[in-house]
């Protein structure tokens, strides 16, 4: 509000920088609460050391920060300002010997008349933090106008999601994955779809985070899991069982009843616990922290398979590989997408070669060419997913695919060259897993 006052009596406009780490539960889950506060005095010293000489510094609670940049008078200074906290936060922390990295999506606001109100500019701010996170975290987004409808949007999305599940508006949809070299379907992603009474199909991308912040992931993830074990335990089997993946979040796997509830939906369905692989994304094996090793050792106790999700784009160190029970790494689709560039085979190169050196099975995503198909082939990649064979079907079309070749991609059986370079380097055989 002074700030404000200020640029009545014909000073520069004030800006609003409003920040948010990224995925922090995660890290404050996995390191505990002492390690997790601790980390927050670090991350608003490194704040404080970036800000000018008069900009204020606050935290707004939890993981959240706002910064007053005095005078910015437009958007240039305040992003100036942001990209440099981005920096700062980009260099690892340490804690307990482990190296703990952070990151922040920032929302700016400018004032814009001498009439603004302090409270419309720091929700503004945080519409564009909001904005950051949609778009991929870890960036700067500035406010605009269509901001707030999307806010707005969310807010009612928010409220809906509290009771799909109870309206039967959630389904799960199978997703085929398929022997590279032959093509054939050994089993299925399980995907979680809503179909809003008025908004029809609603993206994933756009409401799983609302389930995550909620905290409702953990009702309907145990849902899907339940739903999917069924469908996959009435799948004929003829030759190799299928398996089943089904993707799992942090709050989930943080949950002190989690594998309870899997040996539980298993029981239930009678789905034997090695047809079905667990996914995890990077970000919950943080430096190995001991809740979620020990959980990932009871998992693998019972007899369930692991698989790392989204592999090689997070920011979890790759010593976990070599400590915990993986059986699966999964080759994000980004890298399988990037086959036709100079360096995108060496990558997935790389990838399959520390894969199968340490014994676990890769998992290519997100194939959608032929093209794509055959360098992943060339690579020695053994099973992948995507648009090129199917996109994701009922339970029911699952079953009458499983053993075949993807209809109707029947010409994925004739060879095709890669039209992508790759260096001499000859790949060990890949490892049963």
């Amino acid at each position: 509000e002074q700030a404000l006052a200020r640029v009545a009596r014909g000073g520069s406009r004030p800006a609003v920088l409003f920040l948010d780490l990224d995925d922090f539960k995660t890290v404050n889950d996995g390191l505990g609460h002492a390690a997790g506060d601790r980390l927050l005095v670090e991350v608003a010293e490194r704040l404080a050391s970036g800000m000018r000489e008069g900009d204020t510094l606050a935290r707004m609670g939890g993981d959240e920060f706002a910064v007053i940049v005095e005078g910015a008078g437009d958007a240039g200074t305040a992003i100036e300002i942001a990209q440099r906290v981005r920096a700062r936060l980009g260099q690892p922390f340490r804690h307990a010997g482990k190296e703990v990295f952070v990151h922040a999506s920032v929302g700016v606001a400018v004032a814009t008349r001498s009439d603004d109100r302090a409270g419309a500019l720091l929700r503004s701010a945080d519409a564009a933090m909001y904005t950051a996170k949609t778009r991929g975290k870890d960036r700067v987004e500035v406010y605009a106008p269509v901001m707030h409808d999307t806010a707005l949007r969310r807010l009612a999305l928010k409220a809906d999601l509290e009771r799909a599940l109870e309206r039967g508006e959630l389904s799960v949809a199978y997703q085929p994955i398929v022997t590279l070299a032959d093509p054939r379907v050994l089993g299925a992603e399980a995907l979680l779809r809503w179909r809003h009474p008025s908004r029809g199909e609603v993206a994933p991308p756009e409401f799983i985070p609302l389930a995550e912040e909620t905290g409702l992931i953990v009702p309907i993830g145990r849902w899907v899991l339940e739903t999917a074990t069924r469908a996959a335990a009435a799948w004929p089997v003829d030759g190799t069982p299928a398996r089943l993946s089904v993707n799992v979040s942090a709050r989930q796997l943080l949950e002190p009843e989690f594998v309870t509830s899997v040996a539980a939906s298993l029981a239930a369905s009678g789905l034997p616990a090695e047809r079905l692989v667990l996914e995890l994304t990077e970000s919950i094996l943080i430096g190995g922290a001991e809740p979620v090793a020990a959980t990932l050792a009871r998992l693998r106790e019972l007899g369930v398979r692991l698989a790392i999700d989204d592999f090689g784009t997070g920011f979890s160190s790759l010593s976990y590989l070599s400590r915990l029970p993986i059986d699966i790494l999964k080759v994000d689709r980004a890298f399988v997408t990037d086959l036709d560039t100079n360096r995108g085979p060496a990558v997935v190169e790389a990838v399959v070669r520390l894969a199968q050196s340490l014994g676990i099975r890769p998992v290519a995503e997100g194939i959608e060419t032929v093209e794509q198909l055959a360098a992943l082939r060339d690579l020695g990649v053994p099973v992948g997913q995507g648009f090129l064979f199917s996109r994701a079907v009922s339970a029911t079309e699952l079953g009458k695919l499983l053993g075949r070749p993807p209809t109707p991609w029947h010409s994925l059986d004739r060879p095709v060259r890669p039209r992508i370079a790759r260096s001499a380097v000859v790949l060990p055989p890949a490892a049963s897993a």
